[in-house]
């Protein structure tokens, strides 16, 4: 290698991303590059406000993926890992709703989804039973009246 000035480009793992980029007299010696790592916590709520789990979570910069991860219990997925660039896109899907935000290095971003997530059925079971019998005491009344005003 000629010792001259060059063009050094620091590429983001796997991607044509530039995360640095800069001139460099080469002497002979050893290049160190030192790169700024962030992280990223992605909380997802429904609408109502409560944590959803097991909600897939992408983190993107522009169109290409720099990592996946699935919500805990508290709805928080974690990115622990990146290369800190100015801004990342989030793709958050659950089920069939899908939501994107945007979100800055170090820091964590509130996502909420157009669902609402029923983690135990059982604490609604007697809504959903009393709603029953209101429809059905509504119907058996429609269908009473009608046909007491039919024969009178």
């Amino acid at each position: 290698m000629i010792f001259s000035k060059y063009l050094i480009r620091v590429n983001y793992p796997h991607t044509p991303i530039s995360v640095k980029v800069f001139n460099q007299t080469f002497r002979g010696d050893e290049v160190k590059v030192e790169v700024e790592r962030a992280w990223i916590g992605v909380r997802v709520r429904d609408i109502l406000g409560n944590p959803i789990k097991d909600a897939d979570v992408s983190i993107l910069y522009g169109t290409i993926p720099l990592g996946k991860a699935r919500t805990d219990a508290n709805g928080m997925a974690r990115f622990e890992k990146l290369v800190k660039l100015p801004i990342y896109t989030v793709h958050v899907r659950y089920g069939t709703n899908e939501v994107k935000a945007s979100a800055r290095p170090n820091e964590i971003v509130e996502v909420k989804s157009n669902v609402l997530q029923i983690s135990n059925p059982q604490a609604y079971l007697k809504y959903i039973v009393a709603a029953a019998i209101i429809a059905v005491v509504v119907v058996i009344s429609v269908k009473l009246i009608s046909y007491v005003r039919s024969v009178f």
